[in-house]
């Protein structure tokens, strides 16, 4: 019973942190040999992983539409993160999504109506975050 309570506090934290997080923390210190080919490819930085700042490349390049910036010493899509948006350390306001790299608010934006790219219809408004609300 104890070990299964653990089993699912450690699983909980790894999903939390990220697998990459919790497999480094692991097994970070066995040699280079230890692990397989599928493990170094989860190990690689992703959205939230641990980063240097000042090392080139900290963070990798994403397909089109993630921006992945060293903030704090974390990877983060400056693009869609509410506390790092379009650059690190730029928070949201309350009310507001980061679309794009920009805080909108989406209670009544046409353009992102209750969520970032939700457009409403031509000569809709968006009111409450819905388009045509009344």
């Amino acid at each position: 019973m104890v070990v299964a309570a653990l089993s699912l506090l450690s699983t909980a934290s790894a999903v939390r942190s990220g697998y990459a997080g919790a497999a480094s923390a692991h097994f970070g210190g066995l040699g280079s040999r230890a692990g397989s080919r599928f493990l170094a490819d989860v190990l690689k930085n992703r959205d939230g992983d641990l980063c240097t700042p000042w090392a080139k490349n900290a963070c990798p390049v994403r397909p089109p539409g993630n921006k992945l910036s060293c903030c704090n010493n974390h990877c983060r899509d400056v693009l869609s993160d509410y506390n790092n948006c379009g650059r690190c350390g730029v928070t949201c306001g309350f009310g507001e999504l980061c679309c794009g790299g920009t805080c909108v608010a989406v209670a009544h934006h046409a353009n992102n109506c209750g969520a970032c790219g939700r457009v409403c219809q031509p000569g809709v408004r968006c009111e409450y975050g819905a388009c045509g609300y009344a």
